[in-house]
């Protein structure tokens, strides 16, 4: 057996050590890794090769409720359970997570016993055992209660019908696009940019992307470039709710842009939702109550193409067959990653099947990497040219689920960001391009610019964040 640990606290450290070392636990030899820092210690269970159980001690210092909820899974397939010690408890999605309530004496004999039943692998045990409802007697079986799992909403694929005269025509379509880019015009003195391109942005995993679309889209609007990001159709949408806690309100009227083109009679003028330089469209709740036939989902993605940046938000894991309608109007997709190397590798096979072979150029973001030689190591291995890394912002991020401003609105956060958020750039634009939308530089500048970090970032912080 395979044990990660990851604790703060040495007492309880000193407790779960020695609960692991006890002989009635397992016959297998036990190997247990120790880090306080959950990054350093993903490597290790990512290399981890030993067949068997493996098991996940962390506290909350090192791991949030919310990350051992949604993203433990996808991280780490490998591991078989997970030991949450908490102070509040609580109920968890994945039946392989285990609370482990801190204010209990976990050195009371029938606590660590109860700890003994779950790396047995007890399925059986309740979710949270705080001390006044662990069993005196551990054969003493509770039927987990698991808690509900709401359905998630579907989207409604159909076919076009060319005898039925009632069905969406492209002509339809055309009309609907025409009155959206008159609605959102701009005179095209504006454009900063040679050639239109839409960028589609993608993982198999969990790893912040939507966070990594949006704020990287309000860096370069700061460019003056006409952006525009699209939600794609997805069960499981997002940016509406971000965008309403950021702007504070949902501008009058609106509509996403799946309800204007499902009716005749809907205003283009009321799809209009921008913030921070940026045009948004979101995809909304209502938007799975009615059918798409596939002719508009071909048109969904295309009806935004007037901007010079089209950047286009895909759901993560496997493609639906609506995103795979979807990706046939991109330029390039933008894969990103996290430190789950060994995670992303299985997926290769995946990605060459419906995006390389397919001719549709892919190009690798690597977040939070802990050494650079991971990225190009994961680049090598996919196969997929890496154009840059994100440094690690998992807890900048979870704040800012709370809060009322753009991650990217946070000084300390661009400082980091700024230098990655221009190689970024400079492979999507071309370092031409990009030293145009920039400006000339003086000597002077580019050798301040050089001696002190930071000083390009407080510049542009200054300028765009403050002032914009």
């Amino acid at each position: 057996m395979s044990v990660f640990i990851s604790l703060h606290n040495e007492d309880e450290r000193q407790t779960i050590l020695s609960i692991l070392k006890s002989h009635n636990i397992t016959n297998d030899e036990i190997t247990v890794t120790e880090s306080t820092n959950l990054s350093v210690l993903s490597v290790s269970i990512q290399e981890e090769k030993r067949e068997g159980y493996s098991l996940l001690i962390v506290d909350e210092i090192s791991a949030s409720k919310e990350w051992i909820d949604n993203d433990l899974l996808d991280i780490f397939p490998n591991i078989e359970l997970a030991l949450y010690l908490t102070q509040t408890g609580g109920n968890f999605v994945s039946p392989k997570v285990r609370p482990i309530n801190t204010f209990t004496n976990y050195k009371d004999i029938r606590f660590n016993n109860w700890i003994k039943s779950q790396i047995k692998g007890s399925a059986e045990t309740p979710n949270h055992a705080p001390r006044e409802n662990i069993p005196n007697n551990t054969n003493q079986v509770v039927k987990e209660q698991k808690p509900k799992v709401e359905e998630k909403p579907k989207i409604h694929i159909i076919p076009n019908n060319k005898n039925d005269k009632s069905s969406y025509t492209q002509e339809y379509f055309e009309k609907k696009m025409f009155d959206l880019k008159q609605a959102h015009y701009f005179p095209a003195s504006k454009y900063q940019l040679k050639d239109q391109k839409t960028v589609a942005f993608w993982s198999p995993i969990r790893c912040g992307v939507t966070s990594l679309v949006m704020n990287y889209a309000m860096f370069l609007s700061s460019f003056r470039i006409q952006i525009a990001v699209l939600e794609g159709i997805t069960t499981n949408q997002s940016h509406k709710e971000i965008l309403e806690r950021y702007s504070k309100t949902i501008p009058h009227n609106w509509i996403s842009p799946g309800q204007y083109l499902s009716n005749i009679n809907t205003d283009a003028q009321d799809t209009i939702w921008n913030y921070k330089g940026v045009a948004w469209f979101p995809f909304d709740l209502q938007d799975h109550e009615f059918s798409w036939p596939t002719l508009m989902v071909d048109n969904f993605s295309k009806m935004l193409r007037f901007y010079e940046l089209l950047f286009i938000d895909l759901p993560t894991g496997k493609f639906e067959s609506y995103t795979l309608e979807t990706l046939r109007t991109v330029d390039e997709v933008w894969i990103v990653s996290d430190n789950s190397v060994l995670t992303m590798q299985t997926w290769k096979k995946y990605i060459h099947q419906h995006l390389i072979l397919k001719n549709i150029p892919c190009k690798l973001v690597f977040i939070s990497p802990m050494k650079e030689d991971y990225s190009k190591a994961l680049s090598e291995r996919l196969e997929i040219p890496l154009i840059g890394t994100i440094p690690n912002l998992y807890r900048e991020i979870q704040q800012n689920n709370y809060d009322d401003e753009p991650l990217i609105t946070q000084r300390e956060v661009l400082y980091k960001l700024h230098d990655h958020y221009i190689g970024l750039t400079e492979a999507l634009v071309g370092k031409e391009m990009l030293e145009r939308l920039q400006g000339e530089e003086t000597f002077r500048d580019k050798l301040l610019n050089y001696i002190f970090k930071s000083r390009k970032a407080n510049r542009y912080y200054e300028k765009n964040m403050i002032n914009g």
